[in-house]
């Protein structure tokens, strides 16, 4: 196989950002449902991108991280800092992650 036949075959992974949808449900302090809709872009994870992750000391978050590195907010596509990754609210990290799995899962 040569670099075109790899290139055609999806061998290397794009480096612009999908939009994904995402929704987002947590608890008001009354115990009832709220849920949020909006879109994220989300940089699809490559080769290079789990290297970093992989590299990181056992002090940091793995999942922060890969967040960081992924998604983007707004139209402006404004990307969290590792720091803001590790002080989402659980719930919606999970979401993001989410996002992240989906945006980065092989097409059928």
């Amino acid at each position: 196989m040569n670099l075109h036949q790899l290139t055609e075959k999806g061998g290397f992974v794009e480096a612009s950002p999908v939009k994904m949808p995402v929704t987002w449900t947590r608890q008001d302090a009354s115990g009832k449902d709220l849920i949020d809709k909006f879109d994220v872009w989300v940089r699809r994870r490559s080769f290079g991108t789990f290297e970093r992750v992989a590299s990181l000391g056992e002090d940091r978050s793995r999942s922060a991280k890969m967040l960081s590195e992924c998604v983007l907010l707004g139209d402006t596509q404004e990307s969290l800092s590792y720091e803001q990754a590790y002080q989402l609210e659980p719930s919606l990290a999970m979401a993001l992650i989410e996002a992240v799995k989906e945006a980065s899962a092989p097409k059928a």
